[in-house]
């Protein structure tokens, strides 16, 4: 053994003990430091992750209305996420956040949706609203996207009314339910000056799901026509019925008729017999062949105070 190993070993049995102590203590201090920054280190090899998305289904919002907000947390680091607190940043003076502003969350594996709180525009801010989120797992904190929405006045509903000008005359403007041949649907009308009749319909579980309403109202008659869509040149619905005033307090008002599938025939009668009174008598138009008949009825709230 030549003189360098000799005095190596030397000095390491002279030493011995303070250096196992030494690497005794960097070992202590190590799984110390392991222990009390664990979140820390994860976080800065980036082995957990995560990203924050959150959604607005409409970028326009009325004032006194829910807005309809979705958030998902995206586990992207090589660990799986720990438990943490999903949290919405917004300004209380503008919206409210029910039942709380935080959400906590399990461990994340992949992608988790939030069940995120009820937030409801309760005042109208000076411009657009903004809304973000925050996620917090350990040392791990994440900011969402910002959400900027448009809100706006909300939206003036036109009910039925007696005109401003003549307190005896019912203008049918607004929204209706209406039920044909069993299957319920909406109606919107609007009325003019004429007494003439524009509007659409809607009948989602109908043969003809939507279409335009045309057509007038005279004294308690209502007569329109509903479009068949894609054979208006052909076919039409004519709607014959009479409208009433209903209620204690007058609070609703109805329409009850029938509505009359009708195609365009060559064909004139002697007779026409009477329409929207009795579904079942048979009921005739010159130039058009009664397909099928079936029973109309309609009604909507009624505002005293136009």
């Amino acid at each position: 053994m030549n003189k360098s190993y000799r005095q190596f070993f030397n000095y390491f049995r002279q030493w011995k003990g303070g250096i196992l102590l030494l690497l005794s203590g960097i070992g202590a201090f190590c799984a110390w430091v392991g222990a009390t920054f664990s979140d820390e280190i994860k976080s800065a090899l980036n082995l957990q992750n995560a990203e924050v998305v959150i959604s607005a289904g409409n970028p326009r919002v009325e004032i006194n209305k829910k807005i309809d907000l979705e958030a998902r947390v995206n586990s992207v680091g090589y660990q799986n996420l720990a438990p943490g607190v999903f949290s919405l940043i917004v300004n209380h003076e503008y919206v409210t956040v029910k039942p709380k502003i935080s959400v906590k969350l399990d461990a994340i594996s992949g992608t988790t949706p939030v069940d995120v709180p009820e937030i409801k525009v309760i005042r109208m801010p000076p411009g657009r609203l903004t809304i973000s989120a925050t996620y917090v797992s350990g040392s791990l904190e994440i900011r969402s996207n910002e959400l900027v929405l448009e809100i706006i006045p909300p939206e003036l509903v036109i009910h039925p009314h007696f005109d401003r000008s003549d307190t005896g005359r019912v203008n049918l403007s607004g929204k209706w339910n209406i039920v044909v041949g069993g299957v319920t649907g909406t109606m919107t009308l609007r009325q003019g000056t004429d007494n003439k009749i524009y509007g659409n319909y809607e009948i989602p579980g109908g043969k003809w799901q939507a279409g335009e309403i045309t057509g007038f109202k005279d004294g308690k008659t209502f007569r329109v026509q509903f479009s068949v869509p894609g054979r208006e040149k052909s076919e039409t619905i004519r709607v014959a019925g009479y409208f009433e005033i209903q209620g204690a307090n007058g609070d609703y008002i109805e329409v009850t008729g029938c509505a009359y599938h009708l195609r365009r025939a060559k064909i004139i009668y002697d007779t026409v017999g009477m329409e929207g009174v009795d579904c079942k008598s048979p009921t005739k138009y010159d130039h058009w062949k009664v397909l099928q008949t079936a029973s109309f009825y309609a009604a909507s709230p009624f505002d005293k105070q136009e």
